[in-house]
């Protein structure tokens, strides 16, 4: 668990069946617990098999269960004062943040790095943040044609060759579109 958590803490840990009792046995029988014999037991494949692990300091077993939901373990905090439900809130939210933002996106960002990486751009980003933060980061000032145009100087093949006519085509082309969006919107978009 803590390969694939790096945040769950120092164990010891104990095994709990959904009613909140510690998996020691099979239930019903005398048969120490296997996870093969408790999935032949239950009659479920092993995605459908539950169980809940948590710290033995955080769990006192409680008597009779049995006004409790199957899916309902009991976890009873032995301090109040090791538990404060703010700072879990707290955890809880930035956990789930984090998830929702990052971990849940890792596949698309790591590509989108892998394609600006491809072209060198990552790199240079990663080197002049602070040069290319105000076209990459919200700014309440309309970026413009012409601030786009001293942001990105273009290395030109030399004079007169068959290339740089190209070049200078590509570049009216450009400026073109700058001042046209820049017309349209009052600013780049």
């Amino acid at each position: 668990m803590k390969e694939f958590n790096k945040d769950v803490k120092d164990g010891p840990f104990l095994l709990l069946y959904p009613d909140g009792t510690e998996v020691i046995k099979i239930p019903g029988t005398q048969r120490p617990f296997t996870l093969a014999a408790y999935k032949a037991e239950v009659d479920k494949s092993y995605q459908r098999i539950t169980v809940f692990i948590c710290l033995k300091r955080d769990f006192e077993e409680v008597g009779n269960l049995s006004d409790l939901f199957d899916s309902d373990p009991a976890i009873v905090i032995k301090k109040s004062s090791e538990f404060d439900l703010a700072d879990t809130l707290q955890a809880f939210v930035e956990e789930y943040l984090k998830w929702y933002i990052i971990d849940r996106n890792h596949s698309a960002i790591q590509r989108f790095k892998d394609g600006l990486a491809s072209l060198g751009f990552l790199h240079a980003l990663q080197q002049h943040s602070s040069v290319l933060s105000p076209v990459l980061c919200f700014s309440a000032k309309a970026l413009t044609a012409s601030d786009l145009e001293t942001m990105f100087r273009p290395d030109l093949s030399p004079a007169g060759s068959n290339r740089r006519q190209k070049e200078a085509k590509t570049l009216g082309f450009w400026a073109d579109y700058l001042l046209d969006s820049e017309a349209l919107h009052g600013r780049i978009s």
